[in-house]
């Protein structure tokens, strides 16, 4: 379907305690209040509790747990109206733009994609499309909150401070949402407790993603009937336009995206594919770890090629920068086909292209032999969708908990088994 918002909730007047024990303004409050929100509160993790006022003429107080993602739960309390008033006056401050409020679990630009801009870009389109453009006062139209769980690796560095979303997301960010702010839990619990006017909580889901995850091993979903979504392909297009890149400039050469150490999946014999393709085939061939890039000349790079070539990995999902017509080979490791790339790719209108004709490292295989696996080979499912503006965001269930040993994606160098036709295919 259209990938909507199941599993999210938004409302209307809602009070945030944040870290009640540590908040200075509790001392002075009413005591009513306190008492309260202590009640309504007890047993709530700090910074997890939400309080509103119930509809009608609720005399009880009614609440419920929400997950935010898929590993967090928030604690949200409905109130007589009597209670509620006295709560509320434990506020000290208010935010009057909307609030999105969501989880993140990794910076992997495909889940970033899917799940996080991909998702708000749609949401913006239809409910706050002045966040896609610069504020003429300056104040956020839109602000984003990420809400971090601590238990994940990865969250946070060691002083404290989140880790995500990185530095790709956030440029991206800026350059495509000029009119939304980005800030975390962290950061809101030092003006709380606080008054949200309207609180969207949990927006970016694993039911409104606007492709399938799957623990990254998803079927891979056709839209040759219905072709690319015609609002999420604006979206690269409008960090283009903000970075003034003009992709006529462009020579259309083949990019190599190069996997560098530590990373895996490095492609050993990526030289001896360069010098086949410029001097069998005559082609402009560049290379570049876009991971040591500044995210501008990313873009750049991609927009003035013509085609994306490299192992299973975060550098080809750039592949939304293309110009129009271009396209992406991917080198899934093993020879075994995935289906991340080609979902993405079909999704923004751009060709795709394989070479299974590849062999992993003898020490990934020895480990993949021992544990007798079985790979998991993505199958091909067209579209459920009618239209061209319509999502696939539901589980399908294909290849569900691989145990790691048997992910191709583990592997830590890709060798072609045939240069030569590795280089016709891309020509």
């Amino acid at each position: 379907g259209a990938g909507g918002t199941e599993g999210s909730s938004q409302f209307r007047d809602v009070l945030w305690l944040g870290n009640v024990a540590s908040a200075t303004a509790i001392a002075a409050a009413p005591q009513d209040a306190v008492a309260v929100a202590a009640a309504v509160c007890r047993g709530v993790e700090p910074g997890r509790c939400f309080l509103r006022e119930a509809g009608g003429s609720q005399a009880h107080i009614d609440s419920q747990d929400m997950r935010i993602w898929w590993h967090s739960s928030v604690h949200l309390a409905e109130l007589p109206r009597e209670d509620w008033l006295a709560s509320r006056r434990l506020a000290v401050s208010s935010i009057a733009a909307p609030v999105l409020w969501n989880g993140q679990d990794t910076d992997n630009i495909f889940h970033l994609l899917v799940s996080f801009l991909g998702r708000l870009w749609l949401h913006a389109h239809s409910n706050f499309p002045d966040a896609l453009r610069s504020s003429p006062s300056g104040d956020p139209v839109l602000i984003y909150v990420f809400d971090l769980h601590p238990g994940r690796p990865g969250m946070f560095g060691d002083d404290g401070k989140p880790l995500i979303p990185g530095i790709w997301a956030k440029e991206f960010l800026q350059l495509a949402f000029p009119g939304v702010k980005i800030t975390h839990v962290d950061e809101l619990a030092k003006d709380a407790p606080l008054i949200f006017h309207t609180l969207h909580l949990n927006l970016v889901n694993w039911g409104s993603w606007v492709l399938p995850s799957e623990d990254l091993h998803p079927p891979r979903i056709s839209r040759r009937f219905i072709g690319p979504h015609p609002l999420l392909t604006l979206m690269p297009q409008a960090v283009k336009r903000a970075l003034d890149i003009d992709e006529a400039e462009g020579d259309r050469a083949v990019l190599i995206v190069r996997r560098s150490p530590p990373a895996g999946r490095r492609l050993v014999n990526e030289r001896e594919l360069v010098e086949e393709l410029r001097q069998l085939y005559g082609l402009t061939v560049r290379v570049a770890d876009l991971s040591l890039m500044l995210f501008a000349a990313q873009v750049e790079a991609v927009a003035h090629a013509s085609l994306l070539v490299g192992a299973h990995g975060q550098g080809l999902f750039n592949l939304i920068f293309l110009p129009a017509g271009g396209g992406v080979v991917e080198v899934p490791p093993c020879g075994v086909a995935l289906a991340l790339v080609y979902n993405v790719a079909e999704l923004f209108g751009l060709s795709f292209t394989e070479i299974l004709d590849s062999s992993c490292d003898e020490e990934f295989m020895a480990k993949f032999q021992a544990n007798q696996c079985q790979p998991c080979v993505a199958r091909e499912i067209l579209s459920s969708g009618r239209a061209p503006i319509d999502l696939d965001s539901a589980n399908v269930g294909d290849c569900e908990r691989l145990p790691p040993a048997c992910d191709v994606r583990a592997a830590q160098t890709v060798a072609f088994n045939n240069v030569s036709r590795a280089a016709a295919i891309i020509q």
